[in-house]
């Protein structure tokens, strides 16, 4: 599990334009994060802890695709998959937006979470 790459995908819940390619991320294991509003934050963290670390032990390669609402728990999520036994150095944290250019939107991926050996 600790060598198991891992790549949470964060976009925009109101615009369908950003979300990811399946070809963007191939061979990787997918994960769909729907948050249900009745749910706690805690009890949120947990079960999806749960699927990735379970995920991390079926896959080397795996993706979670969540929407905003879920990146205030990004931090969170990054410590609780450290302690699960997943290696820093292989967890990004990936935001996607939008931007228009002449009437049209396209995508943008910018990262927010890198580990610090990679940063240093």
């Amino acid at each position: 599990m600790g060598l198991a790459t891992i790549v949470i995908l964060l976009s925009p819940s109101f615009c369908d334009a950003v979300t990811s390619s399946t070809n963007d991320y191939r061979d990787f294991e997918e994960i769909h994060v729907v948050q249900d509003d009745r749910a706690s934050r805690k009890d949120f963290l947990d079960e999806i802890s749960i699927r990735i670390l379970e995920a991390a032990c079926r896959s080397d390669k795996v993706v979670v695709r969540a929407t905003r609402s879920f990146q205030d728990c990004q931090d969170l999520l990054v410590r609780r998959l450290i302690d699960g036994g997943v290696s820093q150095e292989n967890i990004t944290v990936v935001r996607l937006a939008t931007k228009e250019r002449d009437g049209s939107f396209y995508r943008t991926n910018y990262c927010t979470w890198r580990p610090k050996t990679v940063l240093a």
